[in-house]
């Protein structure tokens, strides 16, 4: 089995600094984890796969994919992470690839 390769520096900077170093799910302060939407060997460290979560908040999305995916925190291999919103305390986000996001108008 291989190793995971390590989240570029660049691109985890640029996750915390997107999610203004936030929990995306609960806006929580105490957020460490950064997260992949979609497994690292399909969608690897692209800004829109990634999102940074509170411990409690990563540990809910991997124990309930099911509400998860709903959410747009658990992104399927043949799913599309770009256009997959999150529903984050802040509404529904589109994350992009540029280190931005961009509010879903419903």
């Amino acid at each position: 089995m291989s190793k995971a390769t390590a989240i570029p520096t660049a691109a985890r900077k640029a996750v915390r600094k997107r999610d203004h170093e936030r929990c995306g799910r609960c806006g929580s302060f105490n957020a460490h984890d950064i997260h992949h939407r979609m497994r690292r060997r399909d969608g690897g460290h692209a800004l829109s796969n990634m999102v940074l979560l509170c411990r409690f908040d990563h540990e809910w999305v991997h124990a309930n994919p099911a509400k998860a995916r709903e959410q747009g925190f658990i992104v399927s291999a043949w799913g599309d992470v770009e256009n997959q919103p999150i529903k984050s305390w802040r509404g529904e986000m589109i994350l992009d690839n540029d280190g931005g996001l961009t509010r879903v108008a419903r």
